[in-house]
């Protein structure tokens, strides 16, 4: 039998770890990946303005992760971009 959650011990800390949980399962549910022209002062870390024109939603993204085309004529990033808000 495995040994109690010392940190677990009210109820309260329960509900506040699942919330937590649940915040941290969206995040990575609703990340989105872009593709944008390459640029050599982006960094993971970093923070971005992502603007849809089509249903004129404006919101913050934080990059996960960057992969590197440099392959061709026009050299590219694909971002993994989750947010925060």
């Amino acid at each position: 039998m495995s040994e109690p959650d010392e940190g677990l011990d009210t109820h309260l800390k329960c509900i506040q770890r699942a919330d937590e949980i649940l915040l941290e399962t969206a995040r990575l549910n609703l990340g989105l990946n872009a593709d944008v022209v390459y640029r050599p002062d982006v960094k993971i870390g970093d923070t971005v303005l992502v603007e849809s024109i089509v249903s004129g939603v404006t919101r913050k993204y934080f990059i996960e992760d960057i992969t590197e085309n440099k392959r061709g004529i026009s050299p590219s990033l694909s971002l993994a971009l989750t947010n925060y808000e």
